[in-house]
């Protein structure tokens, strides 16, 4: 039986996207145990976007989706309308909404085992259009729930805490009527929380008075130079920043290799906008020279300093969740390892990768020239002497133009898939 790598692979795949719902009981205001398929109504599907690093070190973005769908029959109107689908439940507003896709065998059976691409709410205006009679649907990531409940909310935040019991107190919150908040969206099983151990401070309210959940989840994951994030099946991940397995997951084959799943090398750079060679973090409220702490170098006319190499690159930022000098120190010192080293990055689009995530490891291959197996007749103009040989010299290319990158391993860190076209374009990062 082909695997999912080999339906990648094909020259003609066969593919499918779905697009299902769950609706709140307008009796008890939880959602539904089933999911219903709308994909029937789907006109245009979008893109779904997930990365992290794009704008802030440790930092997760991720997307939302706009659906454009057909509203003929009256299927999304308001939920006081008869036909909608809605019709009966709470509100169309909240709506989870699942977006399923992949690659089908000859027998039916769909590969990933887990088809799901990301899971979303349907949390914004829903215009219908009186021309066309279309609807665009407003998806929000999951973060979107943890952006709108208040951090102070989340009862028994204080001193000697560790992140791990922080993030199990917001998984378990409740409305005080034994009734799940976060859980109703993300299941218990669903939240992967990376055991820690250093304690944070939290000392008084009014360090989170002004926050919401994700703001603390995020600076609490700063605390341990982590990152917490949405994966495509809808969990919530806490945790270090070390590639999800030890071993690769998939081998991006590009040109000069076979089978090639890369449609383009979009850009391969050495990434300084991710290269820092000095940080420095305010830890303490009060404005003197003790509440901050550093680390990284200072430039000297060195060939070996890397501020002379590179340009003093500086990165500041304040969290006052430390609990000692030496937590802060040690958070410092970790982002420098972590980005005081300039490291390769490609961003490139590929086939339809429905199963490569965050953090996954992947190797990646990729040459400028292929000549294995190449009709080399005629393929170079032979010079009469040395001058017209320099000027008008063999076209081959040489070994090391451009690109030749052979199964180097990287890291994903943003995944970006057009579902309209079946694609995905990825950014990798070397390790």
């Amino acid at each position: 039986m082909p695997t999912l790598t080999d339906e990648i692979n094909r020259s003609i795949s066969s593919v499918f996207r779905r697009a299902q719902i769950r609706r709140r009981l307008s009796a008890t205001g939880l959602y539904e145990s089933s999911w219903t398929d709308i994909s029937i109504y789907i006109k245009s599907w979008g893109s779904l976007h997930a990365g992290v690093d794009d704008v802030r070190l440790n930092r997760f973005i991720h997307s939302g989706i706009r659906l454009v769908v057909r509203n003929d029959t009256g299927a999304f109107n308001p939920e006081s309308n008869v036909a909608s689908l809605w019709n009966g439940t709470l509100s169309r507003y909240r709506t989870l909404v699942r977006i399923q896709a992949g690659y089908t065998q000859d027998d039916g059976t769909e590969l990933p085992t887990d088809t799901t691409q990301g899971i979303y709410i349907l949390d914004g205006e829903i215009p219908i259009s009186g021309v066309t009679n279309d609807v665009i649907l407003n998806c929000k990531s999951l973060v979107s729930v943890f952006e709108e409940v208040r951090a102070r909310d989340i009862p028994g935040l204080g001193t000697a805490q560790t992140a791990t019991s922080l993030f199990t107190r917001i998984r378990d919150h409740t409305d005080g009527a034994a009734n799940f908040i976060f859980r109703e969206f993300i299941t218990s099983t669903s939240w992967s929380i990376q055991t820690t151990t250093a304690l944070l401070n939290l000392a008084t309210t009014t360090s989170i008075e002004a926050m919401s959940v994700w703001d603390l989840m995020q600076s609490v994951a700063e605390v341990e130079g982590y990152v917490v994030f949405i994966d495509r099946t809808g969990s919530l991940i806490f945790k270090d920043r070390t590639s999800n397995t030890t071993t690769s997951q998939f081998a991006f084959l590009g040109q000069g290799f076979n089978p090639q799943n890369i449609i383009s090398l979009d850009e391969h750079k050495q990434a300084l906008d991710k290269y820092y060679n000095y940080f420095r973090l305010k830890f303490l409220e009060a404005e003197t020279l003790t509440s901050y702490v550093s680390a990284g170098t200072t430039t000297t006319t060195n060939i070996s300093n890397t501020s002379w190499l590179f340009g003093s690159r500086v990165y500041n930022f304040e969290n006052q969740f430390f609990s000692t000098t030496v937590a802060a120190q040690t958070a410092v010192d970790g982002l420098l390892t972590t980005f005081g080293t300039v490291q390769d990055e490609a961003y490139f689009t590929a086939k339809f990768i429905p199963h490569i995530d965050i953090f996954d490891r992947v190797t990646f291959s990729y040459r400028s020239y292929d000549m294995i197996n190449s009709e080399l007749w005629d393929g170079f103009e032979w010079a009469s002497d040395t001058a017209a040989l320099a000027n008008d010299g063999g076209n081959w290319a040489r070994d090391g133009d451009n690109f030749d990158i052979n199964s180097t391993t990287f890291n994903i860190i943003s995944r970006e898939t057009d579902l309209d076209n079946f694609t995905t374009k990825f950014t990798i990062r070397s390790i």
